[in-house]
């Protein structure tokens, strides 16, 4: 995606705007370094000092609240005074959001304890998504089996892209025998671009509902990156159901931003 070359010389982070093509090792540590920091001390959460000193600038192109408050708190946390956020990307238009990816990816280790030769479905808009991308390359480099891309014609991906998933054209057959099944949002401007004709359709065709999830795997995970449209993407007893980690990965991405940063700056 970028030229700007991300590692350093003796392999170390630089700059992190996307995961295409980091190497697995990389990858893997930075998640190593989110368990610990996702580790609560008594009844506050994990800090450290490895920015301590340092003063980071939080700028956003968009207007962002999650993915904004959370690198301010990760920065925060390991000792920064204010946000250092300069080539460090918290997503790019519909191309790459690299720490969604990973604290997707951390979701998903957490609960199952690997990701190799996982099944997952992402359903949704994918053409349009940035999380789709960069969860995919996260999912990739560590082994995922199955990647699978599940959604309306009009909302699937060009052919060259997303190489080695499966695609699918419904929802039913798209999350069957699923260890993860990763929703998406849909906006109103995408189902007119899909000749989708309303969120009421949407929803009858690709919401996921208690009845759908069967058809995945009775401990599957169920994923949403927000923010949610319920009732369209995703009926709430399924959201708030004892299959959804949706809040863990809101929790994950404070601990997944601190590592990045101690990655890229803490030295």
């Amino acid at each position: 995606m970028s030229a700007i070359p991300q590692l350093r010389n003796d392999g170390s982070l630089r700059h992190l705007l996307t995961l295409e093509g980091l190497p697995r090792a990389l990858i893997e540590r930075l998640l190593e370094r989110a368990v610990h920091w996702s580790r609560p001390l008594g009844a506050t959460a994990a800090r450290g000092t490895a920015l301590a000193g340092r003063t980071v600038a939080v700028m956003f192109a968009e207007p962002s609240t999650r993915t904004r408050v959370s690198f301010e708190l990760a920065a925060r946390r390991i000792g920064a005074e204010v946000a250092v956020i300069e080539v460090l990307s918290g997503g790019a238009g519909s191309v790459t959001h690299p720490t969604q990816g990973l604290l997707d990816a951390f979701t998903v280790l957490q609960r199952k304890g690997r990701i190799e030769d996982l099944s997952i479905a992402i359903v949704g808009d994918v053409r349009h998504s940035r999380v789709a991308r960069s969860s995919w390359q996260a999912f990739a480099a560590l082994g995922a089996g199955d990647v699978r891309l599940v959604a309306p014609a009009g909302l699937m991906p060009d052919a060259g892209e997303f190489p080695g998933c499966s695609r699918h054209h419904a929802l039913e057959s798209g999350i069957a025998d699923c260890d993860v099944v990763m929703m998406l949002r849909i906006q109103k401007e995408r189902m007119v671009e899909a000749a989708i004709p309303g969120a009421e359709d949407y929803f009858a065709h690709w919401g996921l509902t208690r009845e759908r999830l069967r058809k995945a795997r009775p401990d599957a995970l169920v994923m949403h990156p927000g923010p949610m449209n319920r009732g369209v993407e995703i009926a709430s007893e399924v959201a708030d159901g004892p299959q959804s980690v949706i809040r863990d990965q809101v929790r994950n991405g404070v601990a997944v931003r601190m590592a990045v940063l101690e990655a890229v700056l803490g030295s």
